[in-house]
């Protein structure tokens, strides 16, 4: 931008609405994506490739025994039984 004699006349006042056409349309996009997410309510979780694999290899393994699904070996990352638990429970809720 630069230096400028006078900044009052070189950028607009703080607050106007004098906004230009090709502000416009970015403000008016941005609006209806909001009123877009709004109306259709929260987003489904999204679950990793690798999560999905290792939760269903655990639910065919072991059904519904989060404490035994805890103790297996490819539980890599240590994850206590509840956190395993809310993992199956979001990847059931998203394939049914």
């Amino acid at each position: 931008m630069g230096l400028a004699l006078d900044p009052n006349k070189q950028l607009p006042a703080a607050g106007s609405s004098d906004l230009s056409a090709s502000k416009r349309w970015v403000v008016q996009a941005l609006e209806r994506d909001a009123a877009e997410a709004a109306a259709g309510g929260p987003t489904p979780r999204h679950i990793a490739p690798g999560e999905v694999t290792f939760v269903t290899n655990l639910i065919s393994k072991y059904g519904e025994d989060y404490e035994a699904m805890a103790r297996d070996e490819t539980n890599l990352y240590q994850h206590t039984p509840n956190q395993i638990r809310r993992k199956c429970k979001a990847y059931l809720k998203r394939t049914t």
